[in-house]
Order: C-alpha cells, then structure tokens, then sequence
C-alpha cells in the first residue's frame, strides 16, 4: 500500500486519487490518514507536501480544493488541516493562521451554524467541518454558545438532522 499510495503523490507534494491526475485536497488528506493510520509511515516529501498545502490558501484567507481554484471552501480547510495533522510532528502553521481563522469564523451564520462558503446555506455537515478543524488548531467558532445551541436544536425525536 505504501508504493502505491506514493505513486499518487506529484512533485509538489499533493496526492492524486489516481496516478496521473492532478492532486487535490481530499486526496492528499485520504492518502495522509492511510500513511500514518494503515501503513504507519512517515508521509514521503513532507517539505514539498507543506508547500503544496500552503499554496492552498487563497487571499480571502480560507483554503481551497487545490491550487488554482478561485473558491475557498471549510471543507478544504478541513482536509488540509487533518493532512498536516498526519504528518505526525507540529510542523509551523504553514498558512497565514490570522486570516485563515477570520475566514473560517466568518463562515458562521447567526444562527451559529456553519456553511461550506459564501454561496451555501448553513447545515451540520459545515458545522461539524468548521468546529473540527478550528479545534484541531486550537481555535473556536467566534460564537461558540450560539453554535452550541444551535446543534442541539438540531436533535429531533428521530435523530439529528443536517
């Protein structure tokens, strides 16, 4: 698994779902986790695979897919956060932390809840992104109560809902 998942990491460090194609956020995540979770392996170009993540971050200060896209996006933050978490060493932020964490706080509505990007509404899947990723950073949503309250009146008698 170990040769394979190297196969898909480019030169500048991203993964690819496949070999060949370009890599991705989601990807290079997935392929982190399977290192250092299955493999137990220290992730190979781990210079090239911080620059790669840093060229994620956009000037709005949120982080996207991969480099190019105009869009940041929670869930980019969140997959880029957990990769650098798989390189299993506390390696400096490598985006500009101040912007990114006005960024990610100013993804939180109102009502508390989180939405992927300026273009999308609120729902539990961002919340549950934005919250994790904030904490994996040692930060918090800029209302935490308001996201509190707001996830628990989420809770039905079947369950939570989105």
């Amino acid at each position: 698994m170990a040769d394979w998942l190297a196969r898909l990491q480019h030169g500048n460090g991203g993964f690819a779902m496949i070999a060949g194609q370009e890599p991705d956020v989601w990807a290079t995540y997935y392929a982190a986790r399977l290192f250092h979770e299955i493999v137990r392996a220290k992730i190979p170009a781990q210079a090239e695979l911080l620059t790669w993540l840093r060229s994620l971050q956009l000037p709005d200060g949120g982080l996207t897919w991969c480099p190019g896209h105009r869009q940041s996006d929670v869930r980019a933050v969140y997959y880029a956060v957990n990769a650098l978490k798989a390189l299993q060493q506390r390696p400096d932020l490598p985006w500009q932390g101040h912007e990114l964490l006005k960024w990610m706080q100013s993804r939180q509505a109102e009502t508390g809840a989180f939405c992927f990007h300026a273009n999308a509404a609120p729902c539990m899947w961002a919340t549950f992104r934005a919250t994790s990723a904030l904490r994996a950073l040692g930060w918090s949503p800029a209302e935490p109560e308001a996201c509190r309250e707001w996830i628990l009146g989420q809770l039905t008698p079947e369950g939570f809902t989105r």
